[in-house]
């Protein structure tokens, strides 16, 4: 009897095992989901012109970096932030398609940037702008007000006059405001409140460019209402899937690191009044084109975690960490990620002690 038991047991395992391993190979198209993503957008994101009177020291940037974060976390849309600096942009003035005086301009007028859309082989491109941030004292709030265009390259340029479209249309026109979480008796810095707002207004920008309207967010939050997951009979399938493929893979986690994909090189880290700054070089140019870094850290040597979603545009060569705290440890490691979705290897910069100078 004891011994039919196990049998039994032996047999519902080892067919949970092979429906996890079947999984992954059946097609996306008959797959359950709620929505599928039939094409990635190549989206050009300009940088966000900041039109307020705040007087907030890089908020252009800090805007930018936001919006650039939020619009990659969407599985429909791959963003990259013109940056004269970025080897798709160099790559394309040393190639003579893209003139330096092109590539040196900030454009906010639609014909400009549709024209190094069409150049850079984009889809689409961004153009945006802040247009109010306002700080509410007591309780702490910032709400800032965002507005941006999306215009559809293809549609607005004329192949055979290799120009814009006389009359260019707007796929969509944002116009939405963020909202920081609300701070009672705080007497601190701005900035993280500033962020908080800023990534409140990338979000729902996200999801709007995705098809959501703006009265699906809850007052005050960016984050959509909770959805109710009718396949969570898949979780301990995959859970037992992912198992037999870990022991599978064991000993092969070299192989995952493509041929090209090389790590930028750490050189320092910069304790600042208010932040951990940190340093890189560069990976080398090989045959992949460099979309961005993502950044990791760990404080007093807990499990590794993101620094923003770990988005950070290929253009740059340092990073500010302004969430730290006096006498903790800080590490960081950081990679590159290239336009074929392949990664580097991470490396890791050397540990850290904030101390406010």
């Amino acid at each position: 009897m004891t011994y039919i038991r196990l049998s039994r047991l032996t047999r519902t395992v080892s067919g949970l095992v092979i429906v996890a391993l079947i999984l992954p190979l059946v097609p996306w198209s008959i797959r359950p989901c709620e929505a599928q993503v039939d094409y990635v957008q190549r989206v050009l994101l300009f940088a966000v012109v900041d039109n307020t009177d705040a007087g907030i020291k890089d908020l252009s940037r800090l805007a930018t970096n936001k919006l650039q974060v939020a619009l990659n976390d969407s599985d429909e849309i791959v963003c990259t932030e013109f940056d004269r600096t970025s080897p798709i942009v160099q790559r394309a003035i040393s190639e003579g398609q893209l003139l330096p005086a092109y590539a040196q301009a900030a454009p906010t007028e639609p014909a400009a940037a549709i024209t190094i859309g069409h150049i850079l082989g984009m889809d689409g491109v961004i153009i945006a702008t802040l247009q109010a941030l306002e700080i509410q004292r007591q309780p702490r709030q910032v709400e800032v007000t965002l507005r941006g265009q999306y215009f559809l390259v293809g549609p607005n340029y004329d192949l055979e006059a290799d120009q814009p479209q006389a009359a260019i249309e707007a796929k969509s026109t944002i116009s939405l405001t963020g909202l920081s979480r609300t701070l009672v008796n705080y007497e601190g810095s701005n900035r993280p409140l500033v962020r908080g707002a800023l990534a409140d207004a990338a979000y729902k920008f996200q999801q709007i460019l995705a098809g959501r309207s703006a009265i699906e967010f809850p007052e005050g939050r960016a984050k959509p209402l909770e959805k109710k997951n009718k396949w969570k009979w898949l979780g301990p399938v995959l859970v037992v899937g992912a198992l037999a493929l870990l022991l599978s893979n064991k000993g092969n986690e070299r192989e995952a690191t493509p041929e090209g994909a090389v790590p930028p090189t750490p050189t320092s880290l910069r304790v600042e009044s208010n932040a951990i700054r940190l340093f890189w070089n560069p990976p080398p140019d090989t045959e992949l084109i460099l979309l961005k870094y993502q950044i990791q850290r760990s404080v007093n040597n807990s499990p590794w975690q993101y620094i923003d979603h770990g988005n950070c545009d290929s253009g740059r060569t340092s990073w500010p960490d302004f969430d730290v705290s006096d006498d903790n440890i800080y590490q960081y490691r950081i990679r590159s990620v290239y336009t074929n979705q392949a990664w580097s290897g991470w490396v890791q910069f050397g540990p850290v002690t904030y101390t406010r100078p």
